[in-house]
């Protein structure tokens, strides 16, 4: 739904005022960065889940026993990968199915 100029510029009247008055609150307004963030935590959480699976898997291979480097670095890599599906599952969740990376690689709108 298209404003009428009158309602547009008491609208940028509006804006302006609290840019003016309270800027810190406005910055939590402003949806667009908001979705950014939101989709940059996604990125980072698919990119730690790949990263601790082969950390998991590398450690797990280098294990020699209970107490061995490899094991310490399976252990991380297995605390990655529980972090990171935490993350894309809360962040998942966060964002509307018309702005997930999932359907913009198909090409929704």
């Amino acid at each position: 739904m298209t404003l009428s100029e009158d309602e547009q510029e008491r609208l940028d009247g509006i804006e302006t005022s609290l840019l003016a008055e309270d800027p810190g609150f406005a910055r939590t307004l402003d949806l667009v960065a908001g979705k950014r963030v939101l989709q940059q935590r996604i990125r980072i959480a698919d990119y730690g889940f790949w990263v601790g699976l082969a950390v998991t898997i590398i450690g797990a291979a280098a294990a020699q026993g209970a107490l061995s480097i490899g094991t310490l670095i399976s252990c991380y890599g297995l605390g990655l990968l529980v972090w990171s599906l935490v993350t894309l599952f809360r962040c998942r969740g966060a964002l509307p199915d018309s702005l997930s990376l999932r359907a913009k690689r198909r090409g929704a709108p």
